[in-house]
Formats: structure tokens, sequence, C-alpha cells
């Protein structure tokens, strides 16, 4: 499933896919609000200015990426089954960032407050500052690279 949108996105029920997802919204906002679910079965691709999610991003047995021009604000799940690949500028994760394979975050500036798992190697490339505040967990089953 395809959709490319010329504005902003926002969820007001589920977004499902039995293959492949790809969002695009031209540079737009991508809001997943509380209760929504953005899910592929197979890969998930992510496009935007700006990304708020309060529900669940899912992807499943393809590596899966999400490549926002600006901010993400994660307060809530945001996982895939394989290789999950995320770029923003600045990276607030109150929820949790799962892969069950590699997870890769690519940013400016990072701040994790909750969970961040990969079931293999887990890659945090900041630019500016990785904040992985107090009671804050980053686990990876293999290599962990900060850089």
């Amino acid at each position: 499933m395809n959709l490319n949108i010329n504005g902003d996105f926002s969820t007001a029920n589920n977004l499902l896919a039995n293959g492949n997802l790809t969002l695009n919204t031209n540079n737009h906002q991508i809001i997943n609000n509380a209760n929504n679910i953005i899910s592929s079965n197979k890969a998930l691709n992510i496009t935007g200015s700006y990304l708020l999610n309060n529900g669940t991003i899912s992807a499943g047995t393809q590596t899966s990426n999400i490549n926002i021009s600006g901010n993400i604000d994660n307060n809530s799940r945001i996982s895939s089954a394989n290789n999950l690949i995320v770029s923003g500028n600045n990276i607030v994760n109150n929820g949790s960032f799962n892969a069950g394979n590699n997870l890769t975050l690519n940013s400016t500036n990072l701040t994790n407050n909750r969970t961040l798992f990969s079931g293999n190697d887990m890659k945090l490339y900041t630019t500016n500052t990785l904040n992985n505040t107090e009671n804050a967990n980053i686990f990876a089953m293999n290599n962990l690279i900060m850089a």
C-alpha cells in the first residue's frame, strides 16, 4: 500500500497493510493518535517533516525505514520484527523503539527516557547529544555502537 499525501496526516483509525506500507506526507507532519495502529506485515516506510507517535507503529518481516526531516516524539511503541532504521533531527523516546534484528537511530540529538531494544545489533548515531535518562534502558542483544 502506497500513500502519498501532500499535507499533514493524522490517524483517526488503524492503518494496516498485509504487505508493504509506504506513507509519505511530502515534508508534512505525521501524527499517530493514542490507541491507533500503523502497521505492515512486511516493510514499513514513513517519510515526513515531524512524527508524533502516541499509538503503535509496527513493521513485519522486512527492513523498515522512518525518515523524518524534523523531530520525532515517540510516546508509545515503534517496532519491527526485523531491522528498523529511524532518522530524525531530535528524537525523544518516552516509549520504546524495538527491533527483532538490528536497530539504527540517526539523529542530531537523542533523548531516551524509556527503552531502546534490539534483538541483534544497535547503532546509535548522534551528531550532538545522546542523553539516556535515569531509569531508561538501552538493550542490544549483540553489539552496541554509539558514535
